[in-house]
C-alpha cells in the first residue's frame, strides 16, 4: 500500500539551528537541505523538505500508538 504524499516542510523549519548537532531525523534533514543549498541543488532541497515533513508525520503517529496503550 502506497503511502500518502505530503506536503514539503516550510523553509522556516530548515532555518533552524537550535538543534544543530542533536542526531534526530530532522536534523539530519536540515543537513541535507544546507548541503543542497550550498550546491544550488533544488532538487536537494525540495527531497529533504519532503523527508522532514514525513519524519514528521511518522513522529506524531507514533505518539498516538503510544497514547493508546496507555489507556
Amino acid at each position: 500500500m502506497p503511502y500518502k504524499r505530503v506536503e514539503p516542510a516550510p523553509e522556516i523549519d530548515m532555518k533552524k539551528k537550535r538543534y544543530l548537532g542533536h542526531h534526530t531525523i530532522c536534523e539530519k534533514c536540515r543537513e541535507i537541505w544546507r548541503i543542497g543549498k550550498e550546491l544550488g541543488n533544488e532538487e536537494l532541497m525540495l527531497k529533504a523538505r519532503e523527508a522532514m515533513a514525513m519524519g514528521k508525520r511518522m513522529h506524531e503517529k507514533l505518539k498516538s500508538y503510544h497514547q493508546n496503550e496507555e489507556v
